[in-house]
């Protein structure tokens, strides 16, 4: 196999009839970074109970939507949209509308695209006409020692896999500037539609190969070393935490009064803690996690969670 920004390419079956369209295939990643769960080969997987926290679009910075946070929509059949503009968005918060690219026609359905999904059921999903038009494009290949017009460009289907999801909008990080993206996620490749990017630039391939590089290679194989912080009488140290998702976070209480470490939103509680206890909690998820003592109101403190390297 071999690895490229967009995507990668590999041969499952080396004595297979290599005259095959199929014998040199693109891996199936989207599943795999939206799932943890890595495929070993036809029929083999391990599954790793860590989704990819690796932005899906934007700045590498980004902390949402990461792949992770694509479990819930994946793999839940659209009702057909065509003609209409797709306006599902995705936030921190959860599922909810974008409506201010409504009037661009490219963000209409234009195709409605159904299959058999791996249960048996059919399962159906549009795609929005900036897309469609990509993957029927038309365009200038190589072939038999001269430049040929192809038409279409690529089969789809063998370059992108089938849809595994409906579009949807999202605000994200674009050279630190606040920009609404519309993506899709399908077997193969993510793909994005920025109306503000320039006309040849609107649609574009997400740079899975790399993202699944950086997952499977850095993320999985490298564990997250602990972070410590220092509870002592009236005082978290330090008071802001920057650390990476995965990361176990410790609290050793150096203070001689009982005191806490209380989640502000009553998610996670340490119980009370004496001088000598150890209260520990792992991060996961990107974003920011503000906590305080139940004994002292003026005691706050911040952990940030990134999805890389902190």
């Amino acid at each position: 196999m071999q690895y490229f920004d967009k995507g990668r390419m590999e041969i499952t079956d080396p004595q297979a009839d290599s005259t095959s369209p199929w014998y040199v295939t693109s891996g199936l990643l989207t599943r795999e970074l939206i799932s943890g769960r890595l495929q070993l080969g036809n029929d083999s997987f391990d599954d790793t109970g860590q989704p990819a926290h690796v932005p899906v679009a934007g700045d590498d910075t980004n902390t949402f939507p990461t792949y992770a946070d694509l479990g819930s929509w994946i793999d839940h059949p659209a009702p057909d949209l065509t003609g209409q503009a797709l306006t599902a968005a995705l936030s921190p918060s959860g599922t909810t509308t974008y409506s201010g690219d409504a009037s661009d026609p490219e963000t209409s359905a234009t195709q409605y695209f159904s299959y058999q999904g791996g249960d048996g059921a059919t399962v159906g999903y549009n795609i929005p006409k900036a897309f469609w038009d990509f993957m029927n494009q038309s365009g200038p290949i190589y072939q038999d020692g001269k430049l040929a017009q192809a038409s279409p460009l690529f089969d789809w289907q063998f370059l992108m896999g089938y849809p595994i999801g409906d579009p949807f909008w999202c605000q994200v990080a674009l050279s630190g500037k606040p920009t609404w993206v519309m993506v899709q996620p399908f077997e193969r490749r993510i793909l994005t539609y920025t109306p503000s990017n320039p006309e040849n630039w609107r649609v574009e391939m997400g740079n899975i190969g790399q993202h699944y590089y950086q997952w499977r290679y850095h993320q999985l194989s490298t564990p997250v070393a602990p972070a410590t912080v220092d509870l002592g009488d009236f005082y978290y140290s330090p008071s802001v935490l920057t650390v990476a998702a995965g990361t176990k976070v410790v609290w050793t209480v150096s203070g001689q009064r009982t005191n806490s470490v209380t989640a502000d939103d009553g998610s996670w509680d340490s119980g009370d803690l004496n001088h000598g206890d150890i209260y520990y909690h792992e991060f996961d998820a990107p974003g920011t996690y503000h906590y305080h003592s139940r004994f002292y109101a003026w005691m706050k403190a911040t952990i940030v969670v990134t999805s890389g390297s902190p």
